[in-house]
């Protein structure tokens, strides 16, 4: 793995290759990382964050999972599953998996998760995921049936991307729900040992789990300690101290504070994530330039994404999407497209600008917010100056962008998307063309299209669907992804992680030792 040039001219490398790290925790067995988030809970019903993606896996498991790299359902908690009718899938249970505290898993375990997740009194945030859900029913000790309101295409996708298996004998039992990840039992290929939501979470290793598969297996060490600690510069200290065994995601000049150091090695890892351009077309900006098309056409044709991407990842290798969603390599349903943005052209922006009246360019503000997404920002407003347009970065805190986007008067955004929680592009539409965004790039007739496309179950048609919508809002030249987000890891040179396509990259059972 290599990096920029510039990277060795960092004075901190020079300054944090004085320590001597004191590699001790393999022969513990005990895997040690660090995370900037802060944990509320450990699973994403109660916590619905991509940070929780690691922990929740870790812990639970689903009745099915899906292997991104041959897209099939592989079985997992259920061995087998039939569609008793469009509306109605029957899954037939493993009779030989137990709780981490020993009980033993049965249908009652699933019906109560299933009912639970859509019992209005629940109020999770991530509640729309399951509202297709009519119900769930005992068939017998060994089976279930999920009803659902109508036919839907994506349902074996939600149960397994983010429909964990929650303990009936334990969950049921506690008023606030947050409160299980105190003690929380599970099923997954490691069990809770500890959870100080300001220090540490603890895993170790669940001896008893059998029922794993191609994409989901067992753990490879003994023990995972996630260390929470909010602070790169921190957690760079403790990795070179000795007292971390790999760090990340982390950001690009983080990383590079271990360039050449033979004890280490940096790894970028692709994911589903990436920035995208969002060009304000309907609301009031204020820039009445961007109404015209000639002027956002010359917007992407002086973007260069190379420049864009090497302060996220230097010159480090990850998968790039074509478009706004994964076709081909990283397939997912429903992404497919005829028309792709302009090449980078300098030239023929500036003679674009010219026809449409702005031969001297214009002034324009680029909206993000704090952290990566602000060097992105920053590039990209290089890449317009370049042509003539002036533009300005406006970084934003989060809840102050949050508060202001409904306002519809941001002229451009610069953002990141995660791909979708499935991979199915429906979440990707509905959030680029309905909600907080609606008033920037949609219209009310496509807000209808995007609704009627996510409802309809047969693939074939919903792509075609999407097709449409894609191609649309990218011939008028209303946004577009800009380049993959990678997601760099260091690691000691005797630690090793296998990367999965989901949020968050990393698995607990793809750590492990050379």
């Amino acid at each position: 793995m290599t990096f920029s040039k510039f990277a060795a001219s960092f004075g901190v490398v020079a300054a944090l290759s004085l320590a001597m790290p004191a590699f001790a925790q393999k022969s513990a067995d005990t895997l040690r990382t660090a995370r900037v988030d802060q944990y509320s809970a450990l699973d994403r019903y109660n916590d619905p964050g991509n940070h929780t993606v690691f922990t929740t896996a870790t812990l639970y498991d689903g009745l099915i999972s899906y292997d991104f790299a041959t897209q099939k359902f592989l079985p997992l908690l259920a061995k087998s599953w039939k569609r008793i009718d469009p509306t109605t899938v029957e899954f037939e249970l493993r009779d030989d998996v137990t709780w981490s505290d020993g009980q033993k898993f049965t249908a009652d375990d699933v019906v109560y998760t299933i009912n639970w997740l859509i019992d209005p009194k629940s109020k999770l945030r991530i509640a729309r995921s399951f509202t297709w859900i009519a119900g769930a029913e005992k068939v017998s000790p060994t089976a279930v049936r999920i009803r659902e309101h109508s036919q839907t295409r994506y349902d074996l996708m939600i149960l397994a991307e983010t429909g964990p298996i929650m303990p009936k004998h334990v969950h049921e039992a506690i008023e606030n729900k947050a409160d299980f990840s105190k003690k929380a039992v599970g099923t997954g290929p490691f069990k809770l040992a500890e959870f100080n939501p300001n220090a540490v979470i603890r895993f170790e290793r669940n001896n008893n789990y059998k029922h794993g598969n191609a994409f989901k297996t067992a753990g490879k060490v003994g023990k995972i300690d996630v260390r929470l600690i909010a602070d790169y510069g921190a957690q760079t200290a403790e990795m070179l101290a000795g007292n971390l065994d790999v760090m990340g995601p982390v950001p690009l000049d983080t990383a590079e504070a271990f360039a050449g150091r033979k004890d280490y090695r940096v790894e970028a890892h692709s994911s589903f994530s990436y920035n995208y351009l969002m060009i304000n077309v309907f609301g009031d900006s204020g820039v009445p330039a961007l109404k015209d098309k000639r002027v956002r056409q010359a917007i992407s044709m002086a973007i260069n994404p190379i420049d864009l991407y090497t302060v996220l990842g230097g010159d480090m290798k990850v998968d790039w999407p074509e478009h706004l969603c994964w076709q081909g390599t990283r397939y997912q349903v429903g992404c497919e497209f005829t028309k792709k943005p302009p090449s980078y052209d300098p030239a023929g922006a500036k003679k674009l600008l010219a026809e449409a009246g702005y031969p001297n360019g214009f002034q324009v503000d680029i909206f993000t917010i704090a952290g990566l997404f602000r060097q992105a920002a920053v590039a990209l407003a290089g890449n317009l100056r370049a042509v003539g347009i002036q533009a300005d970065v406006k970084v934003l805190a989060r809840p102050a962008y949050t508060n202001q986007i409904r306002d519809n008067k941001f002229p451009l955004i610069l953002r990141g998307w995660s791909g979708g929680v499935i991979p199915d592009v429906g979440d990707t539409l509905a959030y680029f063309l309905t909600g907080e965004h609606a008033g920037y790039i949609s219209t009310a007739e496509l807000e209808k299209r995007v609704a009627q496309g996510n409802d309809e179950p047969d693939v074939k048609k919903f792509t075609d669907q999407a097709r449409e919508i894609f191609d649309e809002i990218t011939e008028d030249m209303r946004i577009r992804m800009l380049t993959p987000i990678p997601d760099i890891f260091v690691l000691t040179q005797n630690a090793t992680m296998q990367s999965k396509p989901v949020a968050g990259s990393v698995t607990s059972w793809g750590l492990g030792w050379k």
